[in-house]
């Protein structure tokens, strides 16, 4: 079936046009069939001066191209006599039967929010950036949501609506800051003493204490977890007899677990609110302090007034909003020629096609616009309106043939477009052989040079991108690849790109065997990060030579866990100096050495290192530390290699990389924008979570190459405002809602053509099962050939498996045969902490931190198969607290994580920490949210334990009717009442769905005791008795009784219980 978007729209003016209406049933020169209907009417538009008809989805590229419609809608071909498509909707009037009365006939016009008035202009304008100028605008027009809009009339409205996305999501906190900041506490001081000082610790630190009135909490709820992410706060010290002292310190979430404090200075009852902050004072600074032994003592001398700096980082925002605004009319090219990029001669041409694909309209007004090469041999045809507007007695169009304008071709990209056949045979070799040929033809001269795929965890999606970035490095027309994603997300795509750029080579120099110099090299993939985290990871591993993901340590924790080893360009400069680091390194992904394979730059810095080596300079003897000649130590003591320095090492090769990836942001950066502006093609990795905003600024306005993979299924770009509202239930960021959609979802929603991956690599059979049928019934999605459960990859999950069958766990029903599934374990009736707006349920945690502990212990699988997830922080927090005290089997395991985290990011066994109470329903809501719970359950390859009460969405149990109900209820909201009584509703039909197919399936499971154990034991052996024991009184039965069918079980049961059958 063949479906076409292209609309006819009217001038969005009224002065533009005129509408008449008659009726014209009966009419004799109507054809018989619509002469006899009872109600036709004629509506006939005639354009005024200035208007004109327009052609929204004109052009848009079809996903089987070569349909004779394609050149009817597209081409304007001919469609019967001669008659194109154009020249009919080129006219200066259009008729219209309508099948209804003339008085019935009237023409609507759609808005974006109630009540629809028209113009629908958003009440915001497209200016230069600055959050302090559009203060007045967004506080003087409140309202409801903007509905989302993927098309747009004008650039002013498309600007709008991204860029004001990301604005008002910001101002908020940002005016939230600044308020703050004005707000004065009253605080005192603690000082630790030498002997509580922490051995890792260079000085004593001192905590503020500080009293934070519920009005205050109250004020600020809605921004105060997002101030207070990364714990870092500047405090402004106000002194009476000098200036004020502004210090940054760390929130302590545990400031009860302080020696200092301890019992001396209690943070219970009354004072569980106190902010308590953990700063270092230095110098003369100390005798501003007046420090208190005691809360008592505090208490009465509590009259410092101390403000809190929250600092807002604005060039994010200014990032986005700028890369926005770079499509409205008049932009220079993004990247320039300034920035490195080479500017192709028809760059005006693909700003404009890039232009109409942010309006999402089509390319009507682009593509028959005669280039400025040509535009005398393509001259638009005049339009002569017939003088009597008729046809056949009707007040119909003028339908005169015109000639119809020449259409200039959409620009293209072919992604496979390599000239070299042994290297182009050995890329298409990375699809599956099944997926080969429609690779081919999806990845060939892709118009709008935009690669898509969209396809669930686990079925291939990174492997895609990876052929469509290889391809695009390869290909003629191609050249230096840029990628970028989320931060997890952008290292699996690093890691992806470079281990299957690695298969490409190796098979095309097998068939060169036997040469000294591989004919073929190995591309050469960066994951890049910043320069100082860089710098100090490198300095770092020389100074402790041990080579792992924990050498970076910045001052914000959650910045340090981003930094990783593997394909970093500490990692390729420590392989070029040779360090022995990196043969000790547990890190899987990290280069160790140099291959012959790698980049003769990288063969040639090593020479030149060489040679500075045998000199004596401070570099030199750097040189001789990375090898292992040399101490720390001994290093220190004479002058050190500047950090400038060994940084324009690290830049050099940057370069030269044939492949670099960053976040967004990163891109944006000095250190990497030269580069991403000299990059030939674009991939983005689970796109399906970056904003719109996000996607303009790394892809730049320019139309370049790119290749952009995600699912919209899973998470969605975060709006932090969108549930806010103010006292008279206006939303805070009215358009939130567009800022959820991604832009993936955005380009599927314009039309372009998606490749979809079709089969299951990862997950072991029917652990993909739950997901596809919550998430992707409309999906089919068969399993490959590396999923059979008996594989060795997948001997972790069946010892999984049986650690359940024969663990203390009760109503355990093993996986199907030939598969492995999800397993529930059911924690009623759990306690659930409320800390700040997020919950904690330590119950929960413990026992997935326990389960894992225990199996580790019993089987001797590696701690570093296991993932353990949440959607609610503190659980995460907790969690790793007890990881990294109580835990020392589980050590080596990566992190306890956020799904918000680590999307992208698998592991063999998944354990899913929903921190779910049948006593709190509520806590389920923010687990309820269908793109998190299907994150949530794909992470895994060959095992997944999910840790919850099964009730929190109701009984599982009872009739179908009460079933259905509960069904639909989850569906709009289930009701539950709080404390006070008052009935609320949380939408958790996901969850729902996810409980009863686990229900159906009898994986839902209990832990019990050793005794319980015992005692099941011994009832199913008594259970056994009695089964054998009937077994055996009916086998004497049909013997003895055979003609006697009268015979009664009764009358056998004395003869049963005096030992007459041999039981």
């Amino acid at each position: 079936m063949l479906t076409v978007h292209d609309q006819v729209k009217f001038p969005n003016d009224e002065a533009k046009y005129q509408v008449t209406v008659e009726d014209v049933n009966g009419h004799a020169e109507l054809p018989e069939p619509l002469r006899v209907l009872p109600r036709l009417s004629s509506l006939r538009v005639d354009l005024l001066d200035g208007g004109e008809f327009t052609i929204e989805g004109f052009g848009l590229p079809f996903a089987n191209p070569g349909h004779d419609s394609e050149d009817w809608l597209n081409r304007f071909k001919p469609i019967i006599g001669g008659l194109d498509l154009l020249s009919l909707l080129r006219r200066r009037s259009l008729t219209f039967l309508v099948p209804t009365r003339s008085k019935a006939v009237a023409i609507t016009k759609a808005a974006t929010y109630a009540p629809f008035t028209f113009p629908y202009d958003y009440p915001f304008g497209a200016t230069e950036f600055d959050i302090e100028s559009v203060a007045d605008t967004i506080i003087a027009n409140p309202g409801p949501h903007f509905a989302p809009a993927f098309r747009f009339d004008d650039d002013q409205q498309m600007t709008v609506s991204s860029a004001m996305a990301s604005i008002q999501d910001i101002f908020w906190l940002h005016k939230a800051s600044s308020e703050i900041l004005e707000a004065v506490h009253p605080a005192y001081f603690v000082t630790e003493s030498e002997d509580e000082n922490p051995p890792n610790h260079l000085k004593p630190a001192t905590f503020a204490i500080i009293r934070l009135s519920e009005a205050f909490r109250d004020q600020f709820k809605d921004q105060w977890a997002r101030l207070t992410k990364d714990n870092l706060v500047g405090i402004q010290i106000h002194l009476e007899d000098r200036e004020d002292l502004e210090f940054v310190g760390i929130i302590m979430d545990r400031a009860d677990t302080i020696p200092c404090l301890g019992d001396r200075h209690s943070l219970l009852g009354q004072f569980e609110f106190d902010l308590v902050v953990r700063f270092i004072v230095d110098g003369q600074d100390r005798q501003v302090f007046k420090t208190f032994q005691s809360r008592a003592e505090a208490e009465e001398a509590m009259n410092n007034g101390l403000s809190l700096h929250f600092k807002v980082l604005l060039s994010d925002l200014k990032r986005k909003v700028e890369a926005v605004h770079s499509f409205l009319p008049g932009a220079e090219p993004t990247p320039s020629a300034e920035d490195g990029a080479d500017v192709p001669e028809d760059i005006s041409f693909r700003m404009a096609i890039h232009r109409d694909i942010m309006r999402g309209t089509g390319f009507y007004a682009t593509l028959t616009q005669p280039s400025a090469d040509n535009m005398t041999d393509m001259p638009m045809p005049d339009i002569v309106d017939n003088a009597s507007g008729s046809v056949e007695g009707l007040p119909m169009a003028d339908l005169t043939v015109q000639e119809p304008p020449a259409v200039r071709p959409l620009p293209s990209f072919d992604f496979i477009g390599i000239e070299d056949p042994v290297l182009r045979e050995s890329v298409l070799q990375i699809a599956l052989p099944e997926d080969k040929a429609r690779m081919e033809r999806y990845a060939s001269n892709r118009p709008l040079g935009i690669a898509l795929v969209a396809a669930p965890g686990g079925t291939g999606k990174t492997t895609a991108l990876a052929t469509f970035a290889l391809g695009g490095l390869y290909s003629s027309g191609g050249g230096k690849v840029y990628g970028s994603g989320p931060n997890t997300a952008v290292a699996n795509l690093a890691k992806r790109l470079f281990s299957v750029g690695d298969q490409v080579i190796r098979r095309c120099n097998e068939t060169v065997p036997d040469q000294a110099t591989p004919r073929y090299r190995r591309p050469l993939v960066v994951r890049g990060y910043g320069k100082d985290a860089e710098v100090q990871s490198f300095l770092a591993i020389l100074q402790t030579g041990v080579a792992d993901d924990t050498a970076y340590r910045g001052l914000i924790p959650s910045a340090s866990k981003r930094w990783g080893l593997a394909l970093s360009v500490t990692n390729w400069l420590l392989a070029v100096v040779g360090s022995p680091s990196l043969a000790r390194t547990e890190v899987r992904e990290a280069v160790k050495e140099l291959d012959p394979t790698d980049a003769a730059f990288l063969y040639e810095l090593r020479s030149e290192y060489e040679q500075a080596a045998l000199t004596n300079g401070p570099f030199a003897r750097l040189l001789r530390v990375a090898r292992g000649e040399m101490t720390w130590q001994d290093y220190s003591k004479a002058d050190m290699a500047s950090t400038q320095f060994i940084a324009k090492q690290m830049q050099r090769i940057i370069r030269v990389a044939d492949a670099v990836l960053t976040t967004p942001a990163g891109s944006q950066n000095a250190w990497y924008r030269p580069t991403w502006a000299a990059a030939k093609v674009l991939v983005v990795d689970e796109a399906g979570c970056i904003g719109e905003a996000d996607l303009c600024s790394f892809w730049g306005n320019t139309l370049r190459a790119i290749g952009i993979g995600g699912d919209v299924k899973q998470l969605t770009p975060a709006m932090m405002e969108l549930h806010n509202k103010d006292a008279q239930d206006n939303a805070k960021n009215r358009l939130a809602l567009a800022g959820t959609y991604s832009g993936l979802a955005w380009l599927q929603a314009l039309g372009i053509p998606t490749f979809r991956c079709l089969k299951q690599m990862r997950m072991a059979t029917n652990m993909f099962g739950l997901a596809q049928k919550l998430f992707y019934a409309d999906h089919p999605i068969a399993y490959g050939s590396g999923t059979d459960p008996s594989l060795e990859c997948h001997a972790v999950g069946r010892a999984f498996e049986e650690y359940f069958a024969k663990g203390l766990f009760k109503n355990f029903r093993g996986a199907t045969k030939g598969t492995l599934q999800p397993i529930f374990l059911h924690m009623p009736d759990t306690k659930i902490f409320q800390v700040g707006t997020s919950k904690l349920n330590r119950a929960q945690v413990k026992a997935g931190l326990d389960i894992a502990g225990d199996f580790v212990l019993k089987s001797g699988v590696s701690p570093r198969h296991f993932v353990i997830i949440s959607a609610h922080k503190p659980n995460v927090e907790y969690g790793n607290r007890l990881l990294r005290t109580s835990y020392p089997e589980l050590q080596g395991m990566r992190h306890v994580d956020t799904v918000d985290s680590i999307q992208g990011e698998e592991n063999t066994i998944g354990i899913l920490i929903l921190g779910t109470s049948s006593l709190a329903p509520k806590a389920a809501g923010f687990v309820s949210n269908e793109n998190r719970l299907n994150v949530s359950i794909t992470r895994q390859k060959s095992g997944l334990l999910i840790i919850g009460d099964k009730e929190v969405t109701g009984k599982l149990t009872g009739s179908k009717a009460q079933m259905d109900k509960l069904m639909a209820l989850t569906r709009t909201g289930k009701p539950y009442n709080r404390a006070n009584g008052e009935l609320t509703f949380t939408k958790q039909y996901a969850l729902r769905q996810l409980l009863v197919e686990l229900k159906k399936s009898g994986r839902i499971i209990e832990r019990i005791t050793q005794e319980q154990a015992d005692e099941e034991v011994a009832e199913e052996e008594k259970r056994l008795a009695r089964i054998e024991c009937a077994q055996k009184a009916y086998e004497y039965l049909t013997r003895e009784y055979t003609h006697d069918y009268s015979i009664r079980w009764d009358e056998v049961e004395d003869e049963l219980e005096l030992g007459q059958f041999p039981v």
